[in-house]
């Protein structure tokens, strides 16, 4: 049986953190990065994936990618190949510029607290379902 975090504590893990790095080749949403955003931490992520609907540059920034073909199974998919230089750079800007890290620590939680409640979130999901 596993440990369970409280949100307490989950929130003081995010916050030893300057910047939370997500570079992915597939994800499915990437609910970390936004949990991380919420707790005041900007993100670095791949460009061109999921996190596109939810981070902005107020407090994030993208790693540029690479769409690469990726058959599975006779199936024709693909993923995102981030460009680790672009991330290289991507890191030392984020860390030396502590001003814009401060400014990104008020604007995530707050877009996150305008868009990403479980009561807006529903109201969407329920939106979408009748519009269907």
């Amino acid at each position: 049986i596993g440990i369970s975090t409280s949100h307490s504590d989950m929130a003081s893990l995010y916050q030893i953190a300057d910047v939370y790095v997500a570079p992915y080749r597939a994800e499915g949403f990437n609910i970390p990065v936004l949990e991380a955003v919420a707790c005041g931490i900007p993100a670095i992520v791949t460009s061109g994936g999921p996190t596109d609907d939810f981070v902005t540059g107020a407090f994030s920034r993208r790693i540029d990618s690479t769409e690469t073909p990726r058959p599975v199974e006779d199936v024709h998919g693909a993923w995102l190949e981030p460009n680790v230089d672009h991330l290289i750079d991507l890191m030392d800007t984020m860390l030396t510029d502590e001003p814009w890290r401060r400014t990104a620590a008020i604007s995530g939680p707050l877009h996150i607290s305008r868009n990403y409640t479980w009561d807006l979130v529903v109201e969407k999901l329920v939106d979408k379902l009748w519009a269907a």
